[in-house]
C-alpha cells in the first residue's frame, strides 16, 4: 500500500516483516509481516496505528485530545 493523504493529513505507510514464534522448545520460527500507518502533521509524526481502521480513533485524539485526558501521544 503507497502512502496517502486521509481527512487533510498525511498518512504514511510502512511495511515489516520480522520473525515469530520459537519461544519453545522444538517450535518453528516463521516470518509475520507488519503494517504500520504513521500521521504526519506539518511533517512531524503525531501518532501511529497498526490496523487501517484505527485511523479515524487516532485521528479524533490529535484533533480532540481532551477526550482522551490520560492519553496522550508519545510524539508530543
Amino acid at each position: 500500500m503507497e502512502n496517502f493523504n486521509y481527512k487533510g493529513y498525511e498518512i504514511r505507510v510502512t511495511t515489516s516483516k520480522r520473525m515469530a514464534g520459537g519461544f519453545l522448545e522444538d517450535c518453528e520460527m516463521y516470518e509475520v509481516e507488519s503494517t504500520q500507518y504513521a500521521i504526519y502533521v506539518n511533517g512531524k509524526i503525531k501518532s501511529f496505528c497498526f490496523e487501517l481502521a484505527d485511523i479515524d480513533r487516532m485521528i479524533d485524539q490529535i484533533e480532540r485530545p481532551g477526550r482522551y485526558a490520560n492519553m496522550g501521544s508519545r510524539f508530543d
